[in-house]
């Protein structure tokens, strides 16, 4: 995982998405990226992370 990713997931603990409506409140909200790693073998991780 690189920095970048690790510093959104950590905002995302520190500062939960405040959601206006009352519907919305009781629900999830799914925020996944999707990272190409430079290496001999490249592989996709996905990071869902739910708010």
């Amino acid at each position: 995982m690189t920095s970048n990713l690790k510093f959104v997931l950590e905002m995302l603990d520190k500062y939960p998405v405040q959601l206006e409506d009352p519907y919305l409140r009781s629900r999830n909200i799914e925020c996944q990226q999707r990272s190409q790693l430079q290496s001999r073998n490249s592989a996709d991780q996905m990071i869902s992370k739910k708010v």
